[in-house]
C-alpha cells in the first residue's frame, strides 16, 4: 500500500512537473508567436474595370479587367488576407459617367472582395457637392444589400464654419459610416487602416471646394489615437500621395520617415511600380503602378510589434487571367447602361470604330519624362479649333495642359470609348461627364506668360507643360526663368504667322479644368503673374462656366467629344476615318534651344535685368569689400613700418 502510494506521489510530481513544463513552453511559444497577414493592394484605377489596350515601353498590354481581378482575388486572399485600395478609383473611361450616381468602380471593387478604400484627388473632380453625391449613392446601394468597401479618410479638415459644399460632404461621410480609419480582424490578427491625401494630390484638387490639414500631421495624430485607443497587430497607411519615384525624399518617404509607428504604406497618386518593396526604418512601402496593370500582394510577418516582409509580387490583370463570370456579366450590363444613359445623347456607341492609325502618339508617360512638343497634344488642341470652327466660334489659339491628357492614340482602330479615355476627365455645368471646352480672352501679354511659365517651369512642374493650336513657341533654355521666350507668334487666317502684340486681346479656348488653374497660378504668385481671363466685352470672367461653348442646339461642347468628332472627320481609308501621317512627329510648335553668351541678355525681361541687376550690385559690393581689405592691410604695412 505505501508502495503504491509512493508512486501516486510520484506519478502525480511527475505530471505536475511536466504540465508546469507545458504550460511555460506554451506561454514562451505565445509571446513568441508570429502572425501572418497578407495584404492585396490596388490603387489609381481610374475608371479601367473593362480591360484596355495601353503602350509600355514598346509592347502594347491589355489590362484594367475586374472581372480578371475578381478571379486573381479569390486565388490569392486567405484567412490571413485583407484587400485594400488606394484612392482614385474614378476618372479616365466611360465607367465614370455614373460617378456620382451609379458608382459602377465602388460596387465593382466590392464585388471583388474590397475592404477597405480612401480618397484620391480625383474623387473631387466633380467638386464637393461631387464627391458628396457619390457619398450618398454609396449609403443607397449600401441599403440595399450590396457590398461595398468601408471609406477612410484621415486629413479632411471639419473644424470652424463649414461652407454649404463642406457641410454637404461632412453629411454624405457620416452617413455612409467613413471614418478617419478602419479596424478589421482576420485570423486573430488586428489591422488599422487609416487614409490620407497628399499634399501635390490635394494641390491636384482645385474644385474639391474642401480645407485639409497636413497629410504627416494628420498621420501622426491618427496613429496616436489607433496606439491608444486600438492596439492593434499592424497599422496600415493608405496614402494617396506618392513618391513620383523618389525614394529618398518623395512624400510618402517623408512620411515613413515621420510617422515611423506606420507599418506598411500603400502608396498611391503617382502611379510607382515597385518590384520590390521600399524599406524606410521599419516601414514597409509599396506601389503597384495603376489602371489595374497589376494586384499587389504582400506577405508581412508580425513579431514582438514588427512587421517583417516575407514575400511581394505584383500579379499581371492581363489576358492570361480567365475572367470571373459573375463580374464579366456585371460589366456588360454597366457597359449597356452607359450606352443608353450618356454616349446615345452624343450619338456614339462605346465600340464604335472613328478612326485608325498605323503610329503611336506620344504616351502620357512619354510625355511625362521631358518637357517638349508633344504630338498627342497637338491632336487634342487641333480638336478644340475643329469643334469651334464647327460651332461657328472664332478662336486665334487653343491650349492643352498635359495634366489633363489621360492616354494616347496606339495603332489600330480608336473606338468611342478610347476617344473618351484620351480627355476623360471632369463634368461639365450639365452634369454629365466631360470636361467641357471654354472661350476666353486674353491680352497678348499674358498669352506670352502662359508660354513662358510652360518653358520655365514646365521641366519642374509637369501639369502646366503646354500643346498648342495656333501658337507657335520658341524659347532659349539658357535664358533667366520666365524669360526664355524668345518667339511667341499665332497663326493668321491666310496661314501666315505674325508675333503677337502684347496689348491685343486673343480669344482662347481651352478646357475648364485648365481655366481654373490659371487662378491657382495667380493664388500661388500672389498676383505677381497674373492672367484674368476676360469677357467678349473685356470685362473679368467671374463663373468660367458663363464661358463654356455651345452647339448649334445650345448644349455644352464637351473635350471629349470635339476630340471624337475630329478624328472622325479625317480622310477615310477603306471606309474608316484615317489619323494622318503629319501627327507622327511634332510639328515644330513648341521649339527649345540653347544659345549662350549674348544671346541671353537680346530683348531682355524683367527677370533678366532683375537678375542682371543683382549681379552687377553683388559686383559693386565685392569690389568695396575687396577694396577695403586692401586699405587695412596697406595701414597695416604702414604701421609696421
Amino acid at each position: 500500500m505505501k508502495i503504491r502510494f509512493n508512486l501516486l506521489i510520484k506519478f502525480i510530481l511527475l505530471f505536475t512537473g511536466l504540465a508546469t513544463v507545458a504550460f511555460f513552453a506554451v506561454g514562451r511559444v505565445h509571446a513568441d508567436d508570429t502572425k501572418h497577414v497578407r495584404i492585396l493592394f490596388t490603387h489609381d484605377i481610374h475608371s479601367y474595370v473593362n480591360g484596355e489596350i495601353s503602350q509600355v515601353g514598346d509592347e502594347y498590354v491589355e489590362h484594367g479587367n475586374m472581372a480578371r481581378l475578381k478571379t486573381l482575388v479569390d486565388e490569392y486572399k486567405d484567412e490571413n488576407s485583407v484587400y485594400l485600395d488606394g484612392g482614385d478609383i474614378a476618372m479616365g473611361t466611360l465607367f465614370q459617367s455614373g460617378f456620382d450616381d451609379k458608382i459602377y468602380e465602388m460596387r465593382l471593387l466590392g464585388m471583388c472582395g474590397c475592404d477597405v478604400t480612401t480618397v484620391g484627388n480625383h474623387e473631387w473632380d466633380l467638386g464637393g457637392y461631387g464627391f458628396a453625391d457619390f457619398m450618398n449613392s454609396c449609403t443607397q446601394y449600401a441599403s440595399q444589400g450590396e457590398a461595398l468597401p468601408a471609406y477612410v479618410q484621415a486629413n479632411l479638415d471639419f473644424s470652424g464654419e463649414l461652407t454649404k459644399e463642406q457641410q454637404a460632404v461632412k453629411d454624405a461621410m457620416d452617413g455612409y459610416g467613413a471614418s478617419p480609419y478602419k479596424i478589421l480582424e482576420t485570423n486573430g490578427t488586428k489591422i488599422a487602416v487609416f487614409g490620407v491625401l497628399g499634399e501635390e494630390a490635394i494641390s491636384d484638387s482645385p474644385t474639391s471646394g474642401m480645407k485639409f490639414v497636413n497629410y504627416i500631421d494628420a498621420a501622426k495624430a491618427i496613429v496616436d489615437t489607433i496606439n491608444e485607443k486600438e492596439h492593434p497587430d499592424l497599422i496600415v497607411c493608405l496614402s494617396h500621395s506618392g513618391t513620383d519615384g523618389d525614394i529618398e525624399d518623395g512624400e510618402d518617404i517623408k512620411l515613413a520617415k515621420e510617422v515611423p509607428d506606420i507599418d506598411v504604406i500603400i502608396s498611391a497618386h503617382s502611379h510607382d511600380q515597385y518590384n520590390t518593396p521600399i524599406i524606410v526604418g521599419d516601414t514597409i512601402l509599396v506601389s503597384a503602378k495603376c489602371y489595374l496593370y497589376y494586384l499587389g500582394c504582400l506577405d508581412v510577418d508580425v513579431k514582438e510589434g514588427v512587421a517583417l516582409c516575407t514575400d511581394y509580387k505584383l500579379i499581371p490583370i492581363d489576358e492570361k487571367v480567365k475572367a470571373d463570370r459573375e463580374v464579366a456579366n456585371k460589366l456588360n450590363e454597366f457597359k449597356n447602361e452607359i450606352e443608353k444613359d450618356y454616349l446615345e445623347k452624343y450619338g456614339f456607341e462605346y465600340d464604335e470604330v472613328l478612326c485608325s492609325s498605323d503610329f503611336a502618339t506620344m504616351s502620357v508617360d512619354e510625355m511625362y519624362a521631358a518637357n517638349g512638343e508633344f504630338n498627342t497634344g497637338n491632336l487634342i488642341a487641333d480638336s478644340y479649333m475643329y469643334a469651334a470652327k464647327k460651332n461657328g466660334v472664332s478662336v486665334d489659339v487653343a491650349a492643352v495642359g498635359l495634366g489633363t491628357i489621360r492616354d494616347n492614340i496606339v495603332p489600330g482602330e480608336i473606338t468611342a470609348a478610347k476617344a473618351f479615355e484620351i480627355c476623360s476627365l471632369g463634368k461639365g455645368s450639365d452634369g454629365s461627364a466631360g470636361h467641357p471646352l471654354v472661350v476666353v480672352h486674353v491680352t497678348g501679354r499674358e498669352l506670352r506668360l502662359i508660354a513662358e511659365l510652360d518653358a520655365s517651369l514646365g521641366d519642374v512642374v509637369s501639369s502646366i507643360r503646354m500643346s498648342y493650336s495656333g501658337l507657335k513657341v520658341e524659347y532659349n533654355d539658357k535664358r533667366a526663368v520666365l524669360d526664355k521666350v524668345t518667339s511667341c507668334k499665332v497663326r493668321r487666317d491666310d496661314g501666315t504667322w505674325e508675333e503677337i502684340d502684347k496689348d491685343k486681346i486673343y480669344t482662347a479656348c481651352v478646357n475648364v479644368y485648365a481655366a481654373n488653374m490659371i487662378g491657382m497660378v495667380n493664388g500661388l504668385s500672389k498676383g505677381t503673374l497674373k492672367i484674368v481671363p476676360k469677357m467678349e466685352d473685356g470685362t473679368p470672367v467671374e463663373d468660367i462656366y458663363d464661358c463654356v461653348m455651345l452647339d448649334k442646339e445650345g448644349n455644352e461642347v464637351k473635350e471629349w467629344v470635339a476630340f471624337a468628332d475630329y478624328i472622325s472627320s479625317f480622310e477615310p481609308v477603306n471606309g474608316v476615318a484615317k489619323l494622318p501621317d503629319s501627327y507622327r512627329d511634332p510639328d515644330a510648335r513648341k521649339v527649345k534651344y540653347e544659345a549662350g553668351g549674348l544671346a541671353v541678355f537680346v530683348n531682355p525681361g524683367v527677370s533678366t535685368h532683375v537678375i542682371c541687376g543683382l549681379a552687377i550690385v553683388i559686383s559693386i559690393i565685392i569690389v568695396l569689400i575687396c577694396k577695403r581689405i586692401v586699405l587695412r592691410i596697406k595701414r597695416k604695412n604702414n604701421l609696421t613700418k
